[in-house]
């Protein structure tokens, strides 16, 4: 990369679906929103690797259908939770 380049890293499934797709089925993630992986397998090798170049990193959230939707104050309070515990940066995008 060249100096002035930006990334925006999208932050993997592992860390913010709450389920994943193995095969033709769906189970749940075992690692959702678990700071402690986002920030050694996601965070620190991002900052380390792309230094200045890395400008955010973005948390999509999968669709849910209407059955198996959290009320959005369980979610605020699950994003709240996991934001309070992983590296403070101002590069965050929801």
């Amino acid at each position: 990369m060249k100096k002035g380049d930006l990334v925006l890293l999208q932050a993997p499934q592992i860390v913010i679906a709450r389920k994943l797709r193995r095969g033709p089925v769906f189970i749940e993630n075992e690692s959702y929103l678990n700071p402690e992986i986002f920030a050694k397998q996601v965070y620190q090798p991002a900052v380390e690797i792309l230094g200045p170049c890395l400008n955010g990193i973005s948390f999509e959230q999968e669709y849910h259908i209407k059955n198996d939707r959290f009320l959005p104050a369980k979610l605020a309070q699950d994003l709240d939770d996991f934001f309070s515990k992983i590296p403070s940066d101002t590069r965050y995008h929801i």
